[in-house]
C-alpha cells in the first residue's frame, strides 16, 4: 500500500523487559509455566519464575552455517580465550572440533540429518551446542547466542 515502509535492519538494542508483551514491570520477564495453566509440560519448563532482563544487543538473523564455517575455519575451535572453563573442557575431553551434524569428507564439509547426509547447507542456521554458540558470540558479541529470557523478549522485538 501507499503507507507501507520496509524497514532494514541487521541488529538492534532491546530494552530489557519492555518488549515483552503484557508484562507490567520492564525489567522482567516470566519464565516457565504451572500445571494449572497448561495440560502437560516438560520438567525444565516448571516452576513458573520471573527473572531480570536487562538490555542486550541482538541480530536480527539466525547465524548460518557459512558464518559459523568461518568460525570452524578460523581456529574458532582452538583459541581458548573463546570458551568458558566449562565449554573448554568438554571441547577438550570429547575431542569437538565442528558442529555435531557436521562431517567432512575430502576437503567438503556435509550436514548429517537422521537419514541422509547432504553438502552442507550455508544458508542454513546453524544448530550448535550452547558452548559452541557462547564461544562464537566470544569472538564477534552479539551474535550467536542468547539466553532463554532474551529469545523470549527478542520474539516480539521490532527494529527502530
Amino acid at each position: 500500500g501507499e503507507n507501507a515502509a520496509i524497514v532494514l535492519c541487521d541488529r538492534g538494542t532491546v530494552d530489557g523487559g519492555a518488549y515483552w508483551p503484557g508484562h507490567t514491570d520492564e525489567y522482567f520477564t516470566t519464565l516457565g509455566t504451572t500445571l494449572e495453566n497448561v495440560p502437560f509440560g516438560w520438567d525444565n519448563e516448571f516452576p513458573e519464575h520471573s527473572v531480570e532482563v536487562p538490555a542486550f544487543e541482538i541480530d536480527v538473523f539466525n547465524v548460518t552455517n557459512s558464518e559459523f564455517l568461518e568460525f570452524v575455519g578460523s581456529g574458532g575451535y582452538e583459541d581458548h580465550e573463546l570458551w568458558d572453563e566449562e565449554g573448554w573442557r568438554w571441547r577438550s575431553e570429547a575431542g569437538i572440533g565442528h558442529p555435531l551434524f557436521w562431517e567432512r569428507e575430502n576437503g567438503r564439509w556435509y550436514w548429517r540429518g537422521m537419514f541422509e547426509r547432504i553438502p552442507l547447507p550455508l544458508s542454513w542456521p546453524v544448530y550448535v551446542s550452547h558452548a559452541e554458540a557462547s564461544a562464537y558470540a566470544r569472538r564477534d558479541p552479539g551474535r550467536g547466542r542468547s539466553a532463554r529470557p532474551e529469545d523470549r523478549i527478542a520474539r516480539s522485538w521490532r527494529c527502530r
